[in-house]
This record gives C-alpha cells, sequence and structure tokens, in this order.
C-alpha cells in the first residue's frame, strides 16, 4: 500500500510540476517583459530550487511522521502556483516601474520569489517519496520515484500542450491542476487514518472553489493593465494573450510584449515603401507578419496585386479579424497561419518581393528568419531579381559598437547568398537584397506618386538617407563580422547583449562568485553524483539543440516543439524503468559505461542533425525529418533516465542521503545545461562547438567513474 501511495503523490507532482512551470514562466516572461535570455534565467532558478528542495530532503524519514509531510506538502504544493501567479500579476508594478524593462539580476530575485516556494517543497517531496520507499523496496526506491515522477511529466505536458492551452487560462489551468493534489492529498489522509488532515484538507477545498468563483483572475489582469479596458484574455499556443483598448486604440500584450493594433503609418509605410521602391512593378508579394497591424493593406493599397501573408499564432489572426477585419478581409490578402519556414518550404509561389516584419531576433524562433539558410530558401521563392526587405534595430545618429555587429552580422549574410544588398537609415536601419539592379535614389523613386504617402516624403527621406548617415552604414559592415546560421545564432546572440547594454554590466564579483561556486560544487560532489551531473548537463543541453532542428527543419509550430519534449519525457521513463529493473547489471560499470556512451552521443549528434537537416531541405519530407529527429530524442532520454536508478544503487548503503545528493546533481546539472547551451554556447560556438564541449565533460566524467574502485 505505502509504494501505490507514494506512486500516485509522485505521479500527480511530475504532472503538477510540468504544468506549473510551463504556466508561471510564461507569466514571468509576460511580467518582466522577457525574452529567452530571461526565460533561461528563470527556467535555471526552478532546476536550481528544486535541486536546493531536494537537498533540504536529506534528513527525511519515513513512517507516521513522513506520511503527514507527504500529504501537507501535497496541499503546500497545490496553493503556491496560483499565489505565485497572483503575486507576479500584482506586485510586479508595485515594485518595479510600470512598463519599463527589468534588468536581469531584477528579474532572477522576481522569480526566486515567485517560484521558490513551489520548487522547494517539489524537491523535498521527491527526496521524502524516496524515504518512505526505502523501508518497502530499498534501492528500487529511487528508481521508483524517479519513474513515477517523469511519468507524470509526460501527462503534465501532453495535456498542457494539447488541452489545458486551448481552452483555459493561466490562473484557470493552475486552479485545475491544484485539484489534483488536492485530491492526492485527500486519499492519502484518508488511507493513512489522519484525522486532522481530513479537517484541514476539508478548510482548504471550500476556500479553494471560493478562489476558483470569486473573479480572481480578472481581477488580478485588471491590476496589471489599469486605465485600460480588458477585451480579451486567452491563450495562445505561444504565450498569453491580452487585448485591452485604451484612448480609443487597441493595444494586443502578448508574453507581455504590448503592440499597438492601430497602424503606425510611420513603420508601416517604412517597411512597405522602402521594398517597393525597388520593385514598384511587384504583383505578388510575401509578408512574414505584420498583416494585423496593416502592413499587407498598404502593400495593396500601393498596387500591388496579391499579398501572402504568413502568421505563426492563430490566435493573432483570429483577433485581427474579429477587431481589425479592414486589415485582412480583402480578397487579393491569402491569410496562413503557419510557420514562415515551413510555407517556404512546401510553397509552389513564387514572389516578386519577400517582406520580412517581426520584431528583432532577439529570441532564437525568430533568428530563424534572418540566417543564411533562411535568406537562401527565401532566394528559391523568389522571381529573378526579386527583393528581400526587413528592418533591424534603430540608429539614431551613433553606431554603437552592439549595433554595428549586429549591422554587420546581418550584411554579410545577406552578402552570402545575394548579389546586391542596400542598407537604409530610416527610423529601422531597412535592409534590401537581390540578385537584381538596387537603387539608392529611394526619395526620387517614390516622389513619383506623393498622394499616396503620408510619412515618408521627400524632405524626411533626403534627410534620413544623407551622405553621413549612409556613409556611417557602410563603416559599421566594414567591420569583420560572423555568419548567422541556423546552427550558430551570432545575430540572435549579438541582440541579446545590445539589449543586455541598456542595465549596464553585471557585476564582475557576482560572475566570479558564481563561477567558483559552481566549480567547488562540481568538484567536491563525489564521483557518482557528478555523473548523475554530467547526465543532467547533456539532457537539457543535447535537448535544446534538438529542438533548434525542428525548428529549422520542420517550423516553429508549437505542437511539434510540444511534441518533441513529451517523447524526451516518455523516454526518461523507460530509461528509468530499465535501469530500475537491471538488478544483474554492476552499478559501478554500468554507470560509468552508460554516461561514457552519453558522451559520444554527443560527439555524433552535430552531424547526424546536419544531415537530417539537409535532407528535409533538399527534398526529403519534413515528416521523415521529424521521425529521426523524434528516433534520436528518445534515445537520448532512455541513456540519461537508465542514469538515475543505476546511480542510486551505487550509493545504495544510504537511501535518503543518496536520492537528496543525486536529485539535487540532476537539477543542478540540468540548471548548467540550460543555462549554458542555449544562452552562451550554440550562439558563441555553434551546436557542434557546444555538443563537443559537453561531450568532453561528460566523457571525462564516466571515464572517473569506471576508473574509481570505490564509488
Amino acid at each position: 500500500m505505502m509504494a501505490s501511495m507514494v506512486r500516485l503523490v509522485v505521479f500527480a507532482l511530475g504532472i503538477s510540476s510540468v504544468v506549473a512551470q510551463l504556466t508561471l514562466l510564461r507569466e514571468l516572461l509576460a511580467a518582466f517583459h522577457g525574452n529567452e535570455l530571461a526565460l533561461g534565467v528563470f527556467l535555471g532558478n526552478w532546476l536550481l530550487l528544486t535541486g536546493v528542495g531536494a537537498a533540504m530532503g536529506r534528513r527525511a524519514k519515513g513512517g507516521r511522521r513522513g506520511e503527514g509531510q507527504l500529504i501537507r506538502g501535497q496541499l503546500w504544493i497545490a496553493v503556491t502556483p496560483v499565489l505565485g501567479l497572483l503575486a507576479l500579476r500584482v506586485l510586479r508594478d508595485v515594485l518595479f516601474m510600470r512598463g519599463a524593462d527589468v534588468g536581469i539580476p531584477a528579474a532572477m530575485l522576481g522569480s526566486i520569489v515567485v517560484l521558490g516556494p513551489y520548487c522547494l517543497m517539489s524537491g523535498y517531496v521527491l527526496t521524502l517519496g524516496v524515504a518512505l520507499l526505502s523501508n518497502v523496496e530499498g534501492g528500487k526506491g529511487l528508481g521508483t520515484v524517479y519513474v513515477a515522477d517523469s511519468i507524470g511529466s509526460v501527462v503534465g505536458g501532453l495535456a498542457f500542450t494539447f488541452v489545458l492551452t486551448r481552452w483555459l487560462d493561466h490562473f484557470a489551468i493552475l486552479w485545475c491542476v491544484g485539484w489534483l493534489s488536492l485530491i492526492a492529498a485527500a486519499y492519502c489522509g484518508y488511507v493513512w487514518r489522519k484525522e486532522r488532515t481530513r479537517l484541514v484538507w476539508g478548510l482548504m477545498a471550500v476556500a479553494w472553489i471560493v478562489v476558483g468563483v470569486s473573479g480572481v483572475d480578472a481581477w488580478s489582469t485588471r491590476r496589471q493593465f489599469p486605465g485600460q479596458e480588458i477585451v480579451f484574455t486567452g491563450n495562445s499556443p505561444y504565450g498569453r494573450v491580452v487585448l485591452t483598448r485604451a484612448d480609443g486604440q487597441l493595444n494586443l500584450s502578448e508574453n507581455g510584449v504590448a503592440t499597438p493594433l492601430a497602424a503606425d503609418p510611420a513603420r508601416v509605410e517604412e517597411t512597405v515603401l522602402c521594398a517597393l521602391a525597388q520593385r514598384p512593378d511587384a504583383r505578388h508579394v510575401l509578408l512574414l507578419g505584420g498583416g494585423v497591424t496593416g502592413t499587407g493593406r498598404l502593400l495593396l493599397e500601393h498596387g500591388v496585386a496579391r499579398v501572402t501573408y504568413v502568421e505563426l499564432d492563430p490566435l493573432v489572426v483570429e483577433l485581427g479579424r474579429r477587431f481589425l477585419p479592414e486589415n485582412l478581409d480583402d480578397p487579393r490578402m491569402e491569410v496562413l497561419a503557419t510557420d514562415g519556414r515551413r510555407h517556404l518550404r512546401s510553397t509552389t509561389n513564387r514572389y516578386d518581393i519577400v517582406i520580412i516584419d517581426t520584431p528583432d531576433p532577439v529570441t532564437s524562433q525568430l533568428n530563424r528568419l534572418y540566417t543564411v539558410e533562411f535568406f537562401a530558401r527565401v532566394k528559391k521563392v523568389l522571381n529573378p531579381n526579386g527583393v528581400i526587405g526587413f528592418g533591424l534595430s534603430r540608429y539614431e545618429n551613433t553606431v554603437s559598437p552592439e549595433l554595428e555587429r549586429i549591422l554587420a552580422t546581418a550584411h554579410r549574410s545577406l552578402c552570402e547568398v545575394f548579389g546586391r544588398v542596400l542598407m537604409l537609415p530610416l527610423g529601422r536601419v531597412f535592409f534590401v537584397a537581390s540578385d537584381g539592379e538596387l537603387y539608392t535614389d529611394v526619395a526620387e523613386r517614390l516622389s513619383r506618386s506623393p498622394d499616396q504617402i503620408q510619412w515618408m516624403k521627400t524632405s524626411y527621406l533626403r534627410a534620413m538617407l544623407s551622405e553621413d548617415r549612409m556613409s556611417d552604414m557602410q563603416r559599421a559592415v566594414s567591420a569583420p563580422a560572423m555568419l548567422n546560421t541556423d546552427f550558430r545564432p551570432v545575430l540572435y546572440f549579438l541582440n541579446l547583449r545590445h539589449w543586455l547594454s541598456q542595465f549596464g554590466k553585471v557585476p564582475t564579483v557576482f560572475v566570479v562568485l558564481l563561477v567558483v561556486a559552481v566549480a567547488l560544487y562540481v568538484w567536491r560532489v563525489g564521483t557518482v553524483s557528478r555523473a548523475v551531473l554530467a547526465s543532467g548537463v547533456a539532457a537539457s543541453s543535447l535537448e535544446v539543440a534538438l529542438l533548434l532542428a525542428v525548428q529549422v527543419a520542420c517550423g516553429a509550430l508549437y505542437q511539434q516543439l510540444g511534441l518533441v519534449v513529451a517523447v524526451f519525457m516518455a523516454g526518461l521513463a523507460m530509461g528509468g524503468w530499465l535501469g530500475r529493473e537491471a538488478l544483474w547489471l554492476s552499478p559501478r560499470r554500468s554507470l560509468g559505461r552508460l554516461v561514457t556512451g552519453i558522451g559520444l552521443y554527443a560527439v555524433v549528434l552535430p552531424w547526424t542533425l546536419q544531415w537530417i537537416v539537409g535532407g528535409a531541405g533538399g527534398g526529403v519530407g519534413m515528416g521523415v525529418a521529424m521521425a529521426w529527429i523524434l528516433l534520436l530524442t528518445v534515445m537520448l532520454a532512455v541513456l540519461v533516465g537508465a542514469v538515475f536508478p543505476i546511480a542510486g544503487r551505487a550509493l545504495a548503503s544510504e537511501f535518503v542521503s543518496s536520492a537528496s545528493r543525486l536529485y539535487t546533481a540532476d537539477f543542478v546539472g540540468a540548471w548548467l545545461g540550460a543555462v549554458l547551451a542555449g544562452e552562451v554556447l550554440i550562439p558563441v560556438i555553434g551546436v557542434a562547438g557546444m555538443c563537443r564541449a559537453v561531450a568532453a565533460f561528460v566523457i571525462a566524467c564516466g571515464i572517473a567513474v569506471l576508473a574509481t574502485k570505490r564509488v
């Protein structure tokens, strides 16, 4: 009975942890106007705090006391995600200036406050589960907890990806998942005859119902947008969407980034006319993003016969049709809710102009629209002498070192594919590239139809495209620059550095102390725990590479990325079960060989991914590429999943303290891999370089286990 109860609680915890993690990370992104750097920090804090919680459980005991702690832990886990969400929505603008970006140190502290109560308890409960099973299953208890948690994570990930985000807002998601933990606590209290716990549970259940029907979700949303009318709230697969109205203007907020839906005439004209000035007779234009704000409509007003508008987020298209139908309902505009790169692979159309009207590439997902491989794909769908155009950053009168590197990288990447590249320093720096002729006399070419132009008048263009400003552009791109590629997203990294520059430098002392603390932990953690840490590093960093390959080969559709994550979690559960049942194997030799095998996997992964992506681009179907990536994902997950229970048997003399040490090492390793791979190693040295660095560390840890007689 004890084993069944612990499995039930840990299974429920696995579901809760994944759903709470994904929901709260999206709320943190919205609250702190975050990008992928902030997301990496938030995810790292989640993993690190959970590891600290597991370390706190090293003295957990079984018996009646442990049963009571497990029930109380479930009650705590039920309510803290909702409390964290409400605190985030209400207190963000109390502690920080409204509307202002918040630097990484402040966002890190804020995320620790929001995530800490849940993560510390969830890590503690994992170790407590092992303590309760130690008298029942002995050394297999650690594997039992690991497998149950992994299976719960699979269920939670699938539910969040394919069900919950389609029908529920963030508050409702956490409220429903809270019931799962409350029910698990109630069942344990009934079976273990905890009379006092039943009373506490009853009071909490009543309070939980009151919270659910009290309208606190709508109240907290209004606190986030004071002085604005909430028109719509909902979940897109790509983030929380809130539509508000203020002073007669509709504003769309997705993950905290506000976009006025009323067209910005200057920006829209810049986007449209810089490209049309090069090819005024263009008939068919592909527009990636920007259709809801009126870019497509303006193209049609200037004589384009047909516009194909591609938008990744279907909810943005739906809101555009509902609230700004005049921008999308023209029969000459084809609207497609899909990934831009996916469309380029599948379309048979040929375009005169391709316009990228998206935010700057501050995420790896956006960076895919500015790589050499993407530009080569665009060239294949352009008519002879066709044009690609997009804007980057902003240039006032000075080119900062950060902006110089951004412009030089984008320019060199375009020059790798197109014969001619032109830069126009307007509100943004607008790039135009083609194999045909390009014209710098934009003012003269646009002056032929002055009645259709509101902002980009001849006087404005001559001032903005003056000789000294154009010379600044040429000096900027004369500096050496790297190519921005799919598997080495340099432009993404440079944009992050540009964004960080507004907050000043992170104190050197903080960085040094963090590096020293991590190095000391890795050095002193012990051979077996270090092997588990290495597998955690490999799991999180190589999964980043696999997810990047999916986006490159198959597009950034949310369901595909969610499927890869779910398959990875299922592979962990499968590997955990195999490691738990393989009692005939020598723990030390098996652990060393497994970890070394993970390192060898990292060695061959970049070549395999290049082969898969090359096949997808060379005519092999996206479905075949996806199948190969899923196979690689399962292989990695099974290897990593088997490490944990085998490591537990290698330290079988002290079940609870061993579980605490191993869980802590696993979470710290996952934290290191997630932060270093996505934010530093891949942008700087590429996927291949990252894989080699991970392989060297992991293989060294595996060999150390094989060479050590005592573990």
